[in-house]
């Protein structure tokens, strides 16, 4: 994993974008994929703060968990960087980091 970009995986045929990789596009079946880096930028599609982290968390509470919907397209899961910034459906994000346990970490526009 690059330390800053989100690497996902890209159809040679039909051009579909997927994360996690697969070993079959589920839009055309081909087999053969190309590894690509997306932007990290996209919008908040949903937020939730968090006040009683699971215990395998590191992360002490409150934190903010995002599902964005990058500018390429794929939704991902991650973390608002700074817990106190409003995360509002249709907010800009960018991807800030990728932290040690492989969290993306993204930072209000």
């Amino acid at each position: 994993m690059e330390p800053n970009n989100i690497q996902a995986y890209q159809c040679n045929t039909c051009k579909q974008l997927f994360l996690p990789p697969k070993t079959i596009c589920s839009a055309c079946r081909n087999t053969e994929t190309t590894k690509v880096t997306l932007s990290g930028h996209g919008k908040i599609m949903t937020s939730t703060v968090v006040h009683i982290p699971p215990n395998y968390s590191k992360k002490a509470p409150p934190y903010t968990v995002i599902l964005v919907k990058l500018d390429e397209g794929i939704p991902v899961m991650g973390q608002l960087n700074d817990s106190s910034a409003q995360a509002l459906i249709g907010t800009a994000v960018s991807l800030k980091e990728i932290n040690e346990d492989g969290i993306y970490l993204f930072d209000v526009d």
